[in-house]
């Protein structure tokens, strides 16, 4: 199942897994260490969620890295919902990370522009989330911010 305790569990094995593909640029071995782990299926959103909030606090360099990564890893092993499900409880601990890293809402609202502009998610994601998921200020900031760049780009 996944409850909290698992998620934690999980989160804490595939920052790792990310951390080395940080250093070593090599996505099949990512794919290869998600297989070897043995990551539930109903746990995959996290390895989204793991490697943004890792990249999150970083450079460029390694930003631009995680986006190759999750842009490498669509369709084998990831599906469209597992990247989804990972920005949507990013958006849930904005204000968690807000409190360590303040660049936070900038930063995950670059990620979800690019993460439209490399057909990740649809851009209506960024565009459209329900009135509900948007009771934070840093919730709101995160997408209005992301809304502004995608308009900006031409992929809105």
């Amino acid at each position: 199942g996944g409850d909290a305790a698992e998620g934690k569990r999980w989160r804490e094995e595939l920052r790792g897994v990310v951390a080395e593909y940080l250093s070593s640029h090599d996505a099949d071995e990512v794919r290869r260490r998600l297989v070897e782990l043995a990551v539930p299926l109903d746990m995959y959103h996290e390895i989204v969620r793991a490697a943004i909030e890792l990249a999150l606090d970083r450079r460029d360099l390694e930003r631009e890295l995680v986006c190759q990564l999750l842009s490498n890893l669509l369709g084998d092993p990831l599906l469209p919902l597992d990247i989804v499900r990972g920005f949507e409880a990013l958006l849930a601990r904005i204000d968690d990370l807000t409190i360590d890293l303040p660049s936070a809402p900038a930063h995950l609202a670059a990620f979800l522009v690019r993460a439209a502009a490399d057909d990740l998610i649809a851009p209506a994601f960024v565009r459209t989330l329900p009135p509900d998921a948007l009771q934070s200020e840093q919730q709101r900031s995160t997408l209005t911010q992301a809304r502004a760049l995608l308009a900006a780009s031409h992929f809105g």
